[in-house]
């Protein structure tokens, strides 16, 4: 099995807050995080996107598995 540490990062997008950043090995398994922590005034959380723009990328909903084999940036949608 590989050995390399595997990170989603998470982006507010424009909204305020922070969550934490999550890492694991090759293989395991991560739920995505909540949108808890994080505010857009005026807006509601939709879900997480591998893209800022919502539509060209992956979809991610909030404590969704996820297996690791690769680093990535999943930004908040708000609508």
């Amino acid at each position: 099995m590989i050995a390399t540490d595997f990170t989603i990062t998470y982006n507010a997008n424009g909204g305020s807050g922070t969550v934490a950043s999550q890492s694991a090995k090759w293989g395991d398994n991560l739920d995505i995080a909540t949108s808890s922590g994080l505010s857009y005034s005026g807006k509601t959380f939709k879900e997480w996107n591998t893209k800022a723009d919502g539509v060209d990328g992956a979809r991610y909903m909030p404590n969704q598995h996820k297996t690791m084999w690769e680093n990535m940036t999943l930004y908040a949608i708000w609508e």
